[in-house]
């Protein structure tokens, strides 16, 4: 019965097990086989174009391992920074407490400020009576022997 052909296949099929797949392409209807020739066309061109992909993914991984350290690199600049802006807060803080400190002291100055203002009529009141005191004892000492003068000198006898 292998030499029969069965009723529930086709001719070309019957025909293609008997001699193989290759051997049954030249059975095929034309429009078949140019089919098939398109679709390895369009296979071959996509595996030539396989390997265009594999020099830029190559290309991308080297790309991105450039990346990757220039990163590592960054994440560090960026930690010593972090670093100096703590230092730099560190400094900066005895800074403000000065203002702080300061603004307390400008409230004392201006309070003595104030004071003084008080003070000074009462000043220029003892400079006027000091005044002719300075006159007398100056008078005195040029006339008394051992004193000092004003320059912190023992007067001269006259």
């Amino acid at each position: 019965m292998a030499g029969e052909l069965d009723a529930n296949k086709s001719a070309v099929s019957q025909i293609a097990d008997r001699v193989g797949p290759l051997m049954a392409l030249p059975l095929l209807p034309a429009r078949m086989l140019v089919g098939t020739v398109r679709e390895l066309r369009a296979a071959i061109a996509g595996i030539g174009a396989l390997g265009e992909v594999v020099v830029h993914l190559d290309s991308l991984q080297d790309n991105v391992l450039t990346l990757n350290r220039e990163v590592t690199r960054m994440r560090q600049s960026v930690e010593g920074i972090g670093g100096e802006v703590v230092h730099l807060r560190e400094t900066v803080e005895p800074i403000d407490n000065i203002d702080a400190r300061m603004a307390e002291m400008s409230d004392g100055v201006t309070l003595l400020s104030n004071e003084m203002q008080k003070l000074e009529p009462h000043l220029v009141g003892l400079t006027d009576v000091v005044h002719p005191l300075r006159r007398l004892s100056a008078r005195r000492a040029r006339n008394a022997p051992g004193v000092l003068d004003s320059d912190g000198e023992v007067a001269a006898e006259s």
